[in-house]
């Protein structure tokens, strides 16, 4: 290889070569050595492999992740035409990968040396997957800031989140809390970064989309959080538009939630698919069927990730092309439902953010960070995507053991009950009865809430999930709410395919409203968490009814399990946090056209339909809590939120 010529001009740039030299995807870098480190580096890298080594446990190895195995893939090769009678997991256990980074000298420290806890990992996925799964990057500069403070160390404890469905929850993995790819990834993290110490929360509430979350975000998210992933694409389902996508606008309103937290925190957005349901499969009656690789929101929702230089890991992207090799399928990573992944899937999602993080700090060794990083991690956020799309100014959310305290009379025909276990519990308002009333009283001013006022606790490592107060943000502002202003009261109630009843929702006294009538049945096997509105009229004591007016039919069962309350300004057309308008296609988890009912939700007087599916299937119940503890609620108590 010629010696390259270094000018002095370009130095800077010359400075910095990217070579990628292994199966762990991290970036081989010399800095400030032109001329013979340079070429020394790229010889070095030319020369690497990725081994397929033999079976061993995936994950967390703390020895040298270097080795040898029964066959080897040349990591010049790209990986994008596997032979499929070469890639047989029958034969050959997970992907291992040969670390080369070690090697390499930055301004005379050997990057071994002084990132070793970092690069020795195992991945269990070969180098293009992770780099696949690595869909967007852009500058970070939250990430970045946050990296320089994990590698300094010091300070308070570096705070890890993560809001989204059952899959960022854990179900799928064998042990809640110890295999699923939150706890996998804050087992790593602390050998990662010795000199950080870390608290984590997994907020995640399983068959909820982002809509609830932006509502109900104090509840699930650490308000000190410096490191947020947020995992909603598979459970948003599709709307099939890209201009003016409403699912997109209140994904958008979600990310800005978070970012606005105190802390300006780095944001992660995590994507799963649906990827393959095979024949027998929940939901499958026919031949087996693939879900084609564009059949899902993640990548609207990258485009407000990039504009927001938020990063991005796909699951999607890292293993869908390996899922369709004869003889290498989705059962590898996924459960039998084809939508949760197996602790085989958990991991490989662990090791995208694990890869993610070593980009990140290998990427400050080249450009460490500078006071233009400084200044965009802490800067305001720019305006919205979509013009005006800011999140609501006033709402409360009363979920969990919170919504019991806005239930003023039961009426004999509704019981609060756990119809899950103790680790995945599933609370609500059940109801059998026929004709059965429960009476909920709420302040629609929302003349009390102030911005904070509910926030809970945050939850230290090791620490206990649940409980805590209601929800609350605002504006500040105490004063009534004056004409032109509706409080939009949404109740959050289950769908379901089994026994399930109507129920019809209207105001008794202190405010007013059009009355609604929802279906809880379904024809698609899945229990997801479906929103019924009412514009109700500003009212301290506003007391709403829910009837079980499931008649003389066969089902009867109706089941609530929380409300929230936001505050939308007529006269301006200040945006609903849920923007649930009534023709809102009705598509279900696939984004095809739904088997449920197409009735859904309508009014008693015969309205328009309109409901929002939150598209995440029946979570399964996982086994007890491991190492990772602080799960769920924010506070003390026993609510997780529900597991549907």
């Amino acid at each position: 290889m010629a010696r390259p010529r270094a000018r002095a001009p370009a130095l800077p740039l010359l400075a910095a070569l990217l070579l990628v030299v292994s199966g762990a995807a991290a970036r081989a870098v010399v800095l400030g050595e032109a001329g013979p480190a340079l070429a020394e580096a790229a010889v070095r890298a030319r020369t690497a492999r990725a081994v397929l080594r033999a079976p061993e446990p995936a994950g967390d190895d703390e020895g040298s992740s270097s080795g040898s195995g029964d066959g080897e893939y040349d990591g010049e090769g790209g990986g994008e035409g596997l032979d499929e009678d070469d890639f047989d997991p029958a034969e050959h256990q997970p992907w291992r990968s040969l670390d080369r980074l070690r090697v390499v000298r930055v301004n005379g420290t050997g990057l071994g040396d002084a990132l070793q806890g970092l690069l020795n990992h195992n991945f269990s996925l070969a180098r293009p997957q992770l780099q696949r799964g690595l869909s967007y990057l852009g500058p970070h500069p939250r990430l970045r800031r946050l990296v320089a403070r994990m590698l300094a160390g010091g300070g308070g404890p570096v705070r890890v989140g993560a809001v989204g469905g059952s899959i960022s929850y854990g179900h799928g993995a064998s042990q809640l809390g110890v295999t699923d790819w939150f706890a996998r990834l804050g087992n790593w993290l602390p050998r990662a970064f010795p000199r950080a110490k870390f608290e984590f929360h997994n907020g995640c509430v399983p068959a909820t989309p982002a809509a609830f979350m932006t509502l109900c975000l104090e509840h699930y998210l650490d308000p000190l959080a410096d490191l947020v992933f947020v995992e909603y694409v598979l459970n948003d389902g599709i709307e099939d538009r890209v201009m003016h996508n409403r699912r997109v606008r209140i994904y958008e309103r979600l990310l800005r939630r978070i970012m606005d937290q105190p802390h300006a925190p780095a944001v992660v957005l995590v994507g799963t698919h649906g990827m393959f349901r095979d024949r027998g499969a929940v939901g499958v009656t026919g031949e087996s069927e693939w879900r084609p690789f564009h059949h899902t929101l993640e990548d609207l929702y990258g485009a407000v990730a990039a504009y927001y230089s938020a990063p991005v890991l796909s699951f999607r992207n890292a293993i869908y092309n390996l899922g369709q090799a004869r003889r290498y399928n989705f059962r590898a990573f996924m459960r039998e439902d084809f939508i949760h992944p197996n602790d085989a899937g958990h991991q490989a999602i662990a090791d995208l953010a694990m890869h993610l993080l070593q980009e990140a700090t290998v990427g400050l060794q080249l450009w460490p960070l500078s006071p233009d990083d400084e200044a965009a991690a802490l800067g305001k956020l720019p305006g919205p995507m979509y013009p005006g799309n800011h999140p609501s100014l006033r709402r409360v959310c009363f979920h969990g053991d919170d919504f019991r305290s806005t239930v003023v009379n039961a009426g004999g025909g509704w019981e609060w009950v756990n119809e899950g276990t103790e680790a995945s519990p599933k609370w609500g308002y059940v109801s059998t009865k026929p004709g059965a009333v429960l009476r909920v009283r709420l302040d629609t001013s929302l003349a009390s809430v102030d911005p904070g006022a509910f926030m809970s606790a945050p939850v230290a490592f090791g620490g206990s999930g649940g409980g805590g107060g209601a929800s609350g943000g605002g504006d500040g502002g105490s004063k009534q709410r004056g004409p032109g202003h509706t409080a939009v009261v949404i109740f959050s109630y289950l769908k379901s395919y089994e026994n399930m009843g109507k129920a019809a929702f209207r105001c008794e006294s202190g405010c007013s409203c059009k009355p609604r009538l929802a279906d809880g049945a379904t024809d698609v096997p899945e229990s997801t968490v479906y929103f019924v509105q009412l514009h109700a009229t500003p009212g301290r004591n506003c007391t709403l009814l829910v009837i079980n007016d499931s008649g003389e039919a066969k089902d009867t069962k109706f089941k609530i399990t929380g409300v929230m309350v936001n505050m939308v300004n007529e006269a301006t057309r200040e945006i609903n946090d849920l923007d649930f308008a009534e023709d809102w296609p009705q598509y279900g988890v696939w984004g095809v056209p739904p088997l449920h009912s197409k009735e859904g939700l309508r009014s008693i007087d015969g309205g328009a339909a309109a409901t929002a599916a939150a598209g995440a299937a029946a979570a399964r119940g996982p086994k007890a809590n491991g190492r990772l503890k602080a799960r769920g609620r924010l506070g003390g108590g026993h609510s997780h939120g529900p597991s549907l």
